[in-house]
């Protein structure tokens, strides 16, 4: 088994999709929902020019998440700025999950921020998703904030984690 994470590119464009397409109901149970637009093909083709001239700019890096030759998730660096930070976002497909799949996933991520020069890097997750707040803990976010939020009608808590990089990780107790 070998995970690793490639840049995304036009190439993978029937990849995304059949992944995206195959894990709608998946994550639509943990994060709102992109809309039935976005799985038209036309639009999700039109989706990917924009994420890749974004990519282009620099302004975001967007990756395909691989286990030998299958694609089992995307991790994202968004909002990237000149003072080294960024957001991490990241999707592990149902068929992934549950076997420290993102955990691996978000530590790959972490050392592409590293090697691009990034010093600070923040994600968020609901406290519906407790899995999304172990994988960021196990990759040593630390929480700093809470908000609550309404989707799909029911109340929530977003926290918010942030991680500086070239440091030594915390400890665990």
């Amino acid at each position: 088994m070998t995970r690793q994470l490639k840049l995304l590119h036009a190439d993978a464009e029937t990849a995304l999709y059949e992944f995206e397409r195959k894990n709608r109901d998946y994550f639509e149970a943990f994060i709102p929902s992109r809309g039935d637009d976005f799985y038209q093909p036309d639009v999700f083709t039109k989706r990917l020019g924009q994420l890749l001239a974004e990519q282009e700019q620099g302004e975001d890096r967007y990756y395909l998440y691989y286990d030998d030759q299958t694609l089992i998730g995307r991790m994202n660096l968004t909002n990237i700025t000149a003072e080294g930070q960024a957001e991490a976002g990241y999707r592990i497909g149902a068929e992934a999950a549950g076997n420290g799949a993102a955990t691996a996933g978000l530590a790959l991520l972490l050392l592409e921020a590293e090697q691009a020069g990034l010093t600070t890097i923040t994600a968020r997750a609901t406290a519906t998703n407790p899995a999304s707040v172990k994988v960021l803990e196990r990759n040593g976010f630390i929480q700093y904030d809470t908000e609550s939020l309404v989707w799909n009608g029911m109340k929530d808590k977003l926290h918010h984690y942030k991680r500086h990089l070239n440091m030594k990780r915390p400890s665990r107790s």
